[in-house]
């Protein structure tokens, strides 16, 4: 408690320190009344005033705040170069511009401050509770509540362009009445690309036991397949086992072999327990269309640990489709572990068919020279195949190395 108090007090004298000057900004803020406690309240007001204030008629946004964890120096939103002299959010709602500071001494208290706030961060990749807003732009006061033309997120200290529209502030909102707005919202939508934005909206809450219900029925109900896969993507984000469960059932029941392909690559990403590995292994092995499984053998390389290399390993040695089973040799090649080397070899001098067999000769050649050369010189030397050991011949040269140049010689003195 004492280190977030702490934190808190030396990051209050930097917000202090950052602004030597307040003076209104062009961009008008209304705030809701503090009166009104709940948010259907705020909400009422909101629209009333829309309806009302002829300064809202020809479009204004709607925005409120949720809190959620995120490393400490994460941000979200426009947080680049700012050359449009935009103002931040904070600034926005404090009604206040940033002025740089002149003083030498000012200069040297926010640095101190600094690593005073530095001194006190335990691990780098802590998270703390930070402010999300969440940004509805409307095109008129006319306007219904479903009619905005697009949703935006950004913390408090990013730059934010709201094209001299006015703001209406509701304040910080709770999980258990933003979720259910921002669900009721997206059922009401008829716009795609309003219907990605609230979907990212309701992602961003760290309410999951409500979050995920709400991407659940958006990633398996709704009819378009580029919003479905969007809801995949955000349920991996959630990084959750209820989350992974139905992202299990999307990835073998969905009719979409592209909801299908993304679904098995966001598992892959993700994959940190035996059923996720065991899933996109099944998936590479019997999905119906190809380029679904070769989505699942690139998620198996991208595994963490040997299990993914096991499970190309068995892909790579099955006959059932050629195509997969090339893709699982050439991500094998990718692995720099003595487990892969073994199985791109006994592939090269077990595996009957000659374009296979060339196919991990490949793979070998991208393998530490530590580890190709030698397997090279072997294939060239022994493999009963002449058209492999063509290909051995050709990545050995490839290599550039001086053993492998002494194999290159010996093999030309035999020939002659």
């Amino acid at each position: 408690m004492k280190l977030y108090k702490k934190l808190f007090q030396m990051s209050l004298l930097l917000f202090v320190l950052s602004y030597t000057s307040i003076s209104a900004l062009s961009q008008d803020v209304l705030h809701v009344p503090a009166e009104h406690k709940s948010f259907t309240q705020r909400l009422d007001w909101t629209r009333s005033t829309a309806t009302s204030n002829p300064a809202l008629a020809d479009g204004y946004w709607i925005g409120y705040s949720v809190e959620r964890y995120m490393h400490e120096n994460s941000r979200m939103g426009h947080s680049g170069r700012n050359d449009k002299g935009l103002p931040t959010l904070q600034e926005l709602l404090l009604g206040v511009k940033r002025t740089e500071p002149d003083a030498e001494q000012e200069r040297s208290m926010i640095t101190a401050a600094q690593e005073e706030l530095r001194s006190v961060s335990t691990e780098d990749n802590r998270k703390v509770l930070k402010e999300v807003a969440i940004l509805f732009c409307y095109p008129s006061s006319k306007a219904g509540v479903a009619d905005f033309e697009n949703v935006t997120m950004s913390t408090m200290d990013c730059f934010v362009d709201l094209k001299d529209r006015p703001l209406i502030w509701l304040g910080k909102v709770k999980d258990e009445e933003s979720i259910p707005y921002l669900d009721k919202l997206y059922e009401d939508s008829e716009r795609e690309k309003c219907k990605r934005g609230l979907m990212a909206a309701v992602s961003m809450h760290e309410t999951k036991n409500l979050v995920i219900p709400c991407l659940q029925s958006y990633a398996t109900q709704e009819e378009s397949a580029k919003v479905r896969s969007q809801a995949v993507f955000w349920l991996a984000q959630q990084d959750h086992q209820d989350a992974f469960e139905i992202l299990k059932k999307v990835v073998r029941n969905d009719a979409s072999s592209k909801v299908r392909e993304e679904t098995v690559f966001w598992i892959g990403q993700k994959a940190k327990t035996d059923d996720l590995i065991e899933i996109i292994e099944i998936v590479a092995l019997k999905d119906s269309v190809r380029e679904v499984r070769k989505k699942a053998v690139f998620a198996l390389s991208q595994a963490p640990d040997e299990r993914g290399v096991d499970a190309l390993i068995k892909i790579a040695r099955s006959n059932k489709d050629r195509t997969t089973q090339k893709e699982a040799i050439f991500w094998l090649g990718q692995k720099a572990s003595e487990k892969a080397m073994k199985s791109l070899e006994d592939i090269v001098f077990d595996v009957e068919q000659t374009e296979l067999q060339e196919r991990a000769v490949f793979a070998i050649s991208q393998q530490p020279k530590d580890r190709s050369i030698p397997a090279l010189s072997r294939i060239c030397k022994d493999h009963p195949n002449p058209e492999v050991r063509k290909k051995a011949i050709f990545w050995l040269g490839q290599t550039g190395d001086s053993r492998a140049v002494d194999v290159l010689a010996e093999i030309l003195k035999k020939a002659q």
